[in-house]
C-alpha cells in the first residue's frame, strides 16, 4: 500500500513465516547500517577532498588561500618582485601563478604589449609601490584569457597537460650561446631576467635546484590533480555503496513480500477448506432429505436414520459428512444433467451407481465454487478441489 507516495507495510500475524521474514529483514538491516556508515565516511572524505582541491587551486594561482592577489604582498618594482625570490618577502614567481603571468606579460620599460592587454601593460619602476600595478594588470590579463576557449572540465589530465606545456618552454627562449641557466621561461640573450624588452623572462633555476622544493604553484596543481583523482574514486565507491544499499532494501522488501504471500496463501487455503466443508454438509443434507421415508435408502445414501426424530426429518447427514451421496435410481440421469465425467481411460460400465452419483455431487460442488468464488473452471482449480476437469465444459 502507499500513502502520499510512501509504502505502508501491513503487520503480519505472529507465525513462523513472519519470524523467518523478520530474521532476513534484520540481517538486511544490519548490512544496510554498515553500508550507511561507509557511505557517511565516503561523503565526508569526498567533501574534504573537494575543499582541499579548491584550496590547492587557489593557492597555486594566488599564493594564498584567498581568490585575489594580495596587493601588500606584491609591492615593488619588476626587478625585485619578479626575481626568483620576490626581493625576499611577499609573493614570488614560484609561489603565485598569477604573479608569474603578470611578470611575463608586462615589461618595465618599452612599448611592447606582450599579452595583448593594451598600452597599460608596462610595469614601470615606482608604479607599484603599494601593489597597485599588479592588482590592475591581473584582472586585465584574466579578461584577455577569457576570450580564448578553455577546457570545459578541469580534470587531472588537463592539469598535467598544462604543467607539461609550461615545463616544455623551459630554456626555449634563451639565446645565450653558452647559457648559464636552463630553467628560464621567456626571452633572454644572456640567461638573465630583468624585465627589459630583450630580457623579459622568469628565472626558475633556483626553485628547480636540488636543494629547493620546486615551483610551488606547480606542486599545488599536482596535489590538486591527485585530490581530484581521490574524489573521483570516492564518488565511484559511494555509488557502489548506494547500489548495495538499494540491494539490501530490495532484499528486505522481498522477504516481507514473500511472507505476505505465504500468509495470504494460507488464509485462502483455510477459507477454501471451510467453504468446502460447508458445501459438503449442504449437499449431504440435501441428499439425506430425500430418504426420510426409507431407512434402507437412507443407509444407502450413507446417512444416519433416526426413526424417532421429533421434527420428522429421520434421514440426517452423518457428523462431519463428506461429499458422498446417492442419487435416485442409478444416477445416470442426474449425472448427465450435471455433466459428470469419468476419468480418462476408465470404462464407464465399470463405474458403480454410487461412484457415478458421487462424481456428480463433486461436479456440482465444483460448479458452485466456480460461481461463488468467480474462479474460472481451470484444470488447476479442479485439481485443487479434487474435481474432474474437461476443456469446454
Amino acid at each position: 500500500k502507499r500513502n502520499n507516495g510512501k509504502k505502508i507495510y501491513e503487520r503480519l500475524k505472529m507465525t513462523t513465516t513472519r519470524a523467518a521474514a523478520n530474521a532476513k529483514i534484520q540481517k538486511a538491516l544490519q548490512r544496510a547500517k554498515n553500508i550507511n556508515e561507509a557511505l557517511g565516511d565516503a561523503a565526508t572524505a569526498y567533501l574534504a577532498d573537494i575543499d582541499s582541491i579548491k584550496s590547492k587551486l587557489t593557492s597555486a594561482v594566488f599564493g594564498k588561500e584567498t581568490a585575489t592577489i594580495d596587493a601588500t604582498a606584491a609591492t615593488g618594482n619588476w626587478g625585485a618582485r619578479c626575481s626568483h625570490n620576490g626581493g625576499g618577502t611577499g609573493l614570488t614567481i614560484s609561489s603565485s601563478l598569477a604573479l608569474a603571468i603578470t611578470c611575463l606579460c608586462s615589461e618595465k620599460a618599452g612599448s611592447v604589449d606582450n599579452c595583448g592587454v593594451g598600452s597599460g601593460s608596462q610595469w614601470a619602476d615606482s608604479t607599484n609601490a603599494a601593489g597597485q600595478k599588479v592588482t590592475a594588470l591581473w584582472p586585465a590579463l584574466q579578461n584577455k584569457c577569457n576570450t580564448y576557449a578553455r577546457p570545459k572540465q578541469l580534470n587531472p589530465n588537463t592539469i598535467y597537460a598544462a604543467i607539461a606545456g609550461v615545463m616544455a618552454r623551459m630554456g626555449k627562449g634563451n639565446t645565450h650561446g653558452a647559457p648559464t641557466k636552463t630553467n628560464v621561461i621567456g626571452e633572454t640573450s644572456d640567461s638573465s631576467c630583468d624585465g627589459s624588452t630583450g630580457k623579459l623572462c622568469l628565472d626558475y633555476e633556483t626553485a628547480l635546484g636540488s636543494a629547493a622544493g620546486g615551483i610551488k604553484w606547480i606542486n599545488d596543481l599536482q596535489e590538486a590533480a591527485t585530490l581530484i583523482n581521490n574524489a573521483t574514486a570516492t564518488a565511484i565507491e559511494a555509488k557502489r555503496l548506494q547500489q548495495l544499499m538499494d540491494l539490501e532494501r530490495q532484499r528486505a522488501e522481498d522477504a516481507y513480500t514473500e511472507a505476505l504471500h505465504t500468509e495470504h496463501q494460507a488464509q485462502t487455503t483455510t477459507t477454501v477448506k471451510i467453504e468446502n466443508k460447508a458445501l459438503n454438509q449442504q449437499q449431504a443434507q440435501k441428499d439425506c432429505d430425500k430418504h426420510h421415508a426409507s431407512q434402507e435408502n437412507c443407509a444407502k445414501a450413507q446417512c444416519d436414520y433416526d426413526a424417532n426424530a421429533a421434527d420428522g426429518k429421520k434421514c440426517k447427514p452423518k457428523a462431519e459428512a463428506e461429499t458422498t451421496a446417492a442419487g435416485t435410481g442409478d444416477g445416470e440421469t442426474k449425472c448427465g444433467s450435471q455433466k459428470c465425467f469419468k476419468k480418462q481411460n476408465e470404462d464407464s460400465n465399470s463405474m458403480t451407481p454410487l461412484f457415478k452419483t458421487t462424481m456428480c455431487v463433486r461436479h456440482e460442488m465444483c460448479e458452485t465454487r466456480i460461481k461463488v468464488m468467480r474462479i474460472p473452471n481451470t484444470l488447476e482449480f479442479c485439481r485443487h478441489f479434487r474435481c474432474i476437469h474437461k476443456t469446454g465444459v
